[in-house]
C-alpha cells in the first residue's frame, strides 16, 4: 500500500520526468576541448560569413562592371545569377560528399578554392573570366555552407548543440545584415 508521501513522490517524478536510479551518464568530453573549440567556431564563422556576405556584394559595382566591360547591364547581372546558380545546384551535393569523406575535407577545399577564385576575379581583366570565376566562387562557397551545420556536431558537445546552432544563425543574419547596409548605405 501506497502512503501519501508515496503518492506525491511519484506524481513529483512524473511531472518533472525524474528518473530514479535510471540515469546515465552524458560525456562531456564530446566536441572539441575548449581552446581548440573557440578557434573552431572563429574559423567557421568567418567562413560562413564569406561565403553569405559574398552572395549579392557585387551588386555594388555592377553599373562599373557593366561600364569597364562594355556590356549590358542585362547580360552583367549573369556574374550574380552564375554564382547564385552554382550554389543551388551542388549545395546538396557537397552535402552527400561531407558524409562519404568527411566534413573537414569538404571544408576545407571549399576554403581553399574560395581563395584561390577571389584572387582569380580580383586579377579578371574579363567579363568571362570574371563570370566563370564568380561560378567557381559559388561552387566553392557551397561546400563551405554545405558542411557548416554538420561539423557543429563535432565542435560543441551534445548539452551545448543549441548554442552553436545558435551562434551559426547569428553569424549568417549578422552577415546578411551587413550585406544589406553594404549595398544601400554606400
Amino acid at each position: 500500500m501506497f502512503t501519501f508521501t508515496d503518492k506525491i513522490r511519484f506524481y513529483k517524478n512524473k511531472f518533472f520526468m525524474i528518473q530514479a536510479n535510471n540515469t546515465t551518464s552524458i560525456d562531456e568530453t564530446d566536441g572539441l576541448p575548449m581552446p581548440r573549440r573557440i578557434w573552431a567556431v572563429v574559423s567557421i564563422g568567418f567562413a560562413l560569413c564569406m561565403s553569405v556576405l559574398d552572395v549579392n556584394i557585387i551588386n555594388i559595382v555592377l553599373p562599373t562592371l557593366s561600364h569597364d566591360f562594355g556590356t549590358s547591364p542585362a547580360v552583367t547581372t549573369w556574374i550574380i545569377n552564375g554564382y547564385q546558380l552554382a550554389i543551388v545546384v551542388s549545395l546538396l551535393s557537397f552535402s552527400s560528399l561531407g558524409e562519404i569523406i568527411g566534413y573537414r575535407k569538404v571544408f576545407l577545399s571549399g576554403i581553399g578554392l574560395f581563395c584561390i577564385t577571389s584572387l582569380i576575379c580580383a586579377l579578371s581583366d574579363s567579363f568571362w573570366t570574371l563570370t566563370i570565376a564568380r561560378i567557381f566562387q559559388g561552387f566553392s562557397a557551397s561546400a563551405i555552407t554545405s558542411v557548416n551545420t554538420a561539423q557543429l556536431r563535432y565542435v560543441y558537445p551534445k548539452s551545448q548543440i543549441g548554442r552553436g546552432m545558435g551562434i551559426n544563425a547569428m553569424v549568417v543574419a549578422i552577415s546578411a545584415v551587413r550585406r544589406w547596409q553594404a549595398a544601400y548605405f554606400r
